[in-house]
């Protein structure tokens, strides 16, 4: 029987803003604490989670890892539906290795991209290299592909581009120095890598640097986060942000921290008024670390900078920006005493001021998914404390609301929480031309139009193209998904191109048309029907076939048709499909 991993535990801090409630089975939380739709494990035994992300249909898709039955690790996706309850699930594992997930993303086709690693041996020795692997709506593989080369690599995060290709990011580790730098990894539609790039360190010199995060911006450009050092000895690191084009050419990258200590970053998501906010952790040499929060304005220039934390060691995973317009925090904090881990939820206001946190024993929290109206979902994995046979990990699934998303928030309060074509699908002649409406949807429910800072693609332009400001085009028949995005936040429409007149029947042809067969002979017919846009179509089997004079042919119309002649004479055979007929004369010597 399944053990529940989860105890809360709350902080001496007032958690009425926090977001997080008591594990299954257990009591409701306090009056002053916010409304848990449900939290609880999920997936296979000795499983982890550490992304999540939304689906077409109300599902949404976990990425992680669990043990096969090999012992070795294999990544891990598990779909679920809006109440927590698991769909499916499927692993993965390149060529035996241990393989383990990093993040998952919806693509423009409407399935999924995910990044993460995999072992392999290389001249008797254990090299991990990037994995990404490509799956259709229903995890079902698509392609794999291994990256890098001769050194350690690890993916964490992966971004789809216009062109259907793939940026991936991670950092790459030459022990032998030792240094470690940041990777950026260009591929085509099929995970062929077209360019390797490094930033932040030169791996043949002893620096120590890393990518974290992708996040697309409205401009084609992309914003990445990590870390930079000058040392992989030097604990003066620093959280780097950088902004790059489609080709890995760095249009800016800064550093942020107290240079007095070690600061990483590790997730970055846009913000209301057009800046960003980042976390990570932070550590001062001989002291146990922090969660890092950093404000950027849309300059890059920091707004504030804040840690959280208490005598143990703790990280923020990822952070996004709740309606009130504070923000929420998910990560880990493990004890400095005896080691064990809790998922730590950390609370601010706009300013980066705590307002509450909250832990849950034996789990970490790796992923935030915001929701519509204030809701959240967290993802994480259970760690049971301490280790042993009979308490298993698990992957865990929470929705969660935010502080004030309860009642109608004031204007100044009221953010949005996502984006929506105003049609989940457009069907169109060839040449037609329409408008595409997307709007944001606030937490309060209101949606408002965008008019600018929209991103559209069209996942076949051949069948239906869309212009900057949203003008969609009908190309030839057939259909393609659309995908919009905004500030980080997307949405998908399905557009259907019929031709009505180039599905009407203009005639019907027989092969052969003229029969000359002697007494006994038999011969079979083709009849193939004739399309306005010129295509063709083998409706033998769908035709009715009559003969006029019965004493001089037969015919079988058993597994298709066919005329046998009987005595000398001349007759003709009619075909006849839909509004269509041709005849076929039969003359029998």
């Amino acid at each position: 029987m399944m053990r529940n991993p989860f105890l809360l535990k709350k902080s001496a801090a007032v958690l009425s803003s926090l977001l997080l409630a008591a594990s299954l089975g257990s009591s409701a939380a306090a009056a002053a604490a916010p409304e848990i739709a449900w939290n609880k494990p999920i997936g296979p035994d000795n499983s982890s989670a550490v992304s999540v992300t939304d689906a077409a249909y109300g599902e949404f898709v976990m990425a992680g890892s669990a043990k096969g039955t090999s012992g070795a690790e294999e990544l891990l996706l598990l779909g679920v539906d809006q109440e927590g309850r698991e769909k499916w699930a499927r692993t993965y594992s390149y060529d035996g290795g241990n393989t383990i997930g990093a993040k998952v993303h919806p693509t423009k086709d409407g399935g999924r991209i995910v990044v993460g690693s995999t072992t392999h041996t290389v001249h008797g020795k254990l090299q991990e290299d990037i994995y990404l692997l490509k799956t259709d709506a229903h995890g079902d593989k698509q392609w794999e592909s291994r990256l890098g080369g001769s050194v350690t690599e690890w993916g964490q995060d992966v971004a789809e581009l216009p062109d259907g290709g793939y940026l991936v990011a991670g950092l790459l580790v030459n022990g032998n120095i030792p240094a470690r730098a940041g990777v950026l990894i260009r591929t085509d539609a099929n995970g062929k890598e077209l360019w390797t790039k490094t930033y932040g360190s030169d791996l043949n010199r002893n620096g120590s640097s890393g990518l974290k995060s992708i996040l697309p911006l409205p401009d084609g450009t992309f914003l990445l986060c990590g870390q930079k050092g000058p040392s992989w000895f030097d604990l003066s690191s620093q959280a780097y942000v950088l902004n790059i084009d489609a080709n890995g050419q760095v249009k800016w990258e800064r550093t942020y921290g107290d240079k007095r200590k070690t600061t990483s970053a590790s997730d970055i998501r846009p913000t209301a008024d057009s800046g960003f906010i980042v976390t990570g952790q932070t550590a001062a040499a001989g002291r146990e670390s922090n969660v890092y929060l950093l404000k950027l304005g849309a300059d890059k220039e920091p707004e504030w900078q804040a840690e959280f934390g208490n005598n143990d060691h703790e990280k923020g995973n990822a952070v996004v920006q709740s309606p009130d317009g504070g923000y929420l925090i998910a990560g880990t904090r493990q004890s400095s005493a005896d080691g064990h881990s809790e998922a730590y939820f950390v609370r601010t206001d706009d300013k980066g001021n705590l307002t509450g946190e909250q832990t849950l024993s034996e789990a970490n929290a790796g992923a935030l998914l915001p929701l519509n109206q204030g809701a959240y979902l967290a993802a994480g994995s259970t760690i049971p404390f301490p280790a042993d046979s009979s308490k298993l990990g698990h992957a865990f699934l929470a929705m969660l609301k935010a502080p004030g998303s309860e009642g109608e928030p004031e204007p100044s309060q009221d953010q949005p929480q996502g984006i929506v074509f105003d049609r989940s699908d457009y069907t169109l002649q060839p040449g037609e031309k329409t408008p595409v409406v997307v709007s944001a949807v606030y937490g309060s429910g209101r949606r408002v139009q965008l008019a600018a800072g929209v991103r559209f693609y069209s996942n076949k332009p051949a069948a239906a193209s869309i212009g900057t400001g949203g003008l969609l085009t009908a190309g030839a028949s057939g259909s393609t998904f659309l995908t919009a995005e905004y500030q980080g936040m997307t949405a998908n429409a399905e557009v259907k191109v019929e031709n009505p007149e180039a599905l009407r029947l203009v005639g019907l042809t027989a092969e052969p048309g003229r029969l000359a067969l002697g007494p006994g002979e038999e011969r079979a017919l083709k009849l193939i029907a004739r399309y306005a846009d010129g295509s063709t179509r083998d409706v033998t089997s769908e035709a009715d076939l009559y003969i006029n004079d019965p004493r001089i042919g037969k015919l079988k119309l058993n597994g298709g048709k066919s005329v046998a002649a009987k005595e000398a004479g001349w007759t003709f055979l009619t075909a006849v499909y839909d509004d269509q007929s041709v005849v076929i004369e039969l003359t029998v010597r």
